[in-house]
């Protein structure tokens, strides 16, 4: 990968400039769209684990293995939020209420060594 900090700083601000709107698009039309970045995932599989090869030095197994379970880290928690919206109370007990409310949770950049791939699918969606 050739990107420079300085790019890392251009998406942040980027990111940055978008996330009120996006924090209040409703669960449910993010869910959707997690379900669409999967979708669009295994539609370019061979593709994503080419350069996941090139990045890595990863055999075509193993980054055809890290794609498929970011394309499935995709799936689950498009399917997690929406488990928490149609549920939103948790953990009642007499004397108080308790309730979740996902949401977003802000921007961040992420530099990691190339061998976490799929990894670092799974931990930007625990962010978001």
């Amino acid at each position: 990968n050739d990107g420079t900090a300085t790019d890392a700083a251009r998406a942040v601000a980027a990111a940055d400039a978008a996330f009120a709107r996006w924090r209040d698009v409703p669960q449910s039309e993010r869910s959707a769209i997690m379900v669409k970045a999967a979708a669009a995932m295994r539609a370019r599989r061979d593709e994503l684990s080419a350069i996941v090869i090139l990045e890595s030095g990863k055999t075509w197994r193993e980054a055809d293995a890290d794609v498929a379970e970011a394309i499935d880290f995709c799936r689950y928690y498009a399917r997690q939020y929406r488990q928490m919206t149609e549920k939103p109370w948790h953990g009642d007990v007499p004397g108080e209420t308790n309730r979740l409310w996902p949401e977003p949770r802000g921007v961040v950049a992420v530099s990691k060594a190339r061998e976490e791939t799929s990894t670092d699918v799974k931990w930007l969606l625990e962010i978001l």
